[in-house]
């Protein structure tokens, strides 16, 4: 399973996910909750790519979380920082692979 790195919005912040077939993105909630389960190829309405301009863009609320993604951007090349927008109005902040990213992308044209 490969690792989805969950970095802000309506599923917490600071959070692996795993990514498993179908493609299936699993999101821990804690000890006392379950772990939310989407199934991308239905719920996943679109994803975008984001930049650090992009980041600037966001609600003062997520004033630190830009301070996380910059860190990191300028640190690793080869990850991708992208937001995830679901069907039913949900959405997150997220780091992971090329390769990975790739298979979400994909997840997201198949459910347009």
């Amino acid at each position: 399973m490969a690792e989805v790195h969950i970095l802000g919005g309506d599923f917490g912040e600071r959070k692996k996910a795993k990514l498993g077939r179908g493609p299936t993105l699993v999101i821990p909630m804690g000890r006392l909750k379950r772990s939310v389960k989407l199934d991308l190829k239905k719920e996943l309405d679109r994803v975008e790519v984001q930049t650090e301009d992009s980041i600037k863009k966001l609600t003062w609320s997520r004033v630190l979380l830009f301070g996380v993604f910059a860190l990191g951007m300028r640190k690793d090349k080869s990850k991708i920082y992208f937001a995830a927008y679901l069907k039913d109005g949900r959405k997150f902040l997220a780091m992971t692979d090329r390769k990975t990213f790739t298979q979400i992308q994909a997840a997201a044209f198949s459910a347009s």
